[in-house]
C-alpha cells in the first residue's frame, strides 16, 4: 500500500512540473503579464488613475482639516465651559455661562466668493492648478469645482 500511494505522488509531482514548464513556455507568467498590460495602457486609463490621485489628496486634506476643527472645537468646549450645536448645517458654540452665541463658519456666503475672486486673480496672473492650490490651501478637486462653476 504505502509503494502505491508513493508511485501516485511521484507521478503528481511530474504531471505539475511538466505543467508548470508549459505555462512558462506559453507565456502565462506574472512578469509577462504585468508587462503586455503596462504596454497596452490607454490614456484614459492613465487620466483615471490621475483624477483618483487627487481625489485622494483632496479626500485626505479635507480629513486634515476636520480633525484640525475638532481639536479646535474640544479645546475651545474645555476651556471655555460651552455646549456645541449644529444648526443649518453650521457649527453653533453656546456658552453655559454667557450665553452668547459664536458662529465657527462665519458668513459663508463671503468666504465663498473671497475663495472664488482669488482663484480668478490667480489664473488671470498665470498660476499653475498646483501653485494655486498651495497658495490658498485648497485641494486641487475643490479648484477644479470652482473653476467649472465659474465657467458657468
Amino acid at each position: 500500500m504505502p509503494f502505491l500511494l508513493l508511485i501516485i505522488g511521484i507521478v503528481l509531482i511530474a504531471i505539475n512540473i511538466r505543467t508548470i514548464k508549459a505555462d512558462n513556455k506559453d507565456n502565462h507568467s506574472f512578469e509577462t503579464i504585468l508587462s503586455n498590460r503596462q504596454e497596452n495602457i490607454t490614456s484614459l486609463e492613465v487620466e483615471m488613475g490621475a483624477i483618483r490621485k487627487d481625489m485622494a489628496e483632496t479626500i485626505l486634506e479635507l480629513q486634515g482639516e476636520i480633525e484640525d476643527l475638532k481639536g479646535i472645537i474640544k479645546n475651545y468646549n474645555i476651556y471655555n465651559n460651552v455646549d456645541k450645536v449644529i444648526e443649518d448645517d453650521n457649527i453653533v458654540i453656546k456658552s453655559k455661562e454667557k450665553h452668547k452665541n459664536i458662529n465657527i463658519n462665519g458668513d459663508s456666503n463671503a468666504s465663498f466668493k473671497d475663495k472664488n475672486e482669488k482663484v480668478i486673480k490667480l489664473i488671470e496672473e498665470g498660476l499653475s492648478e498646483d501653485d494655486i492650490c498651495t497658495t490658498l490651501n485648497i485641494g486641487k478637486g475643490e479648484l477644479q469645482l470652482i473653476k467649472k462653476l465659474l465657467k458657468n
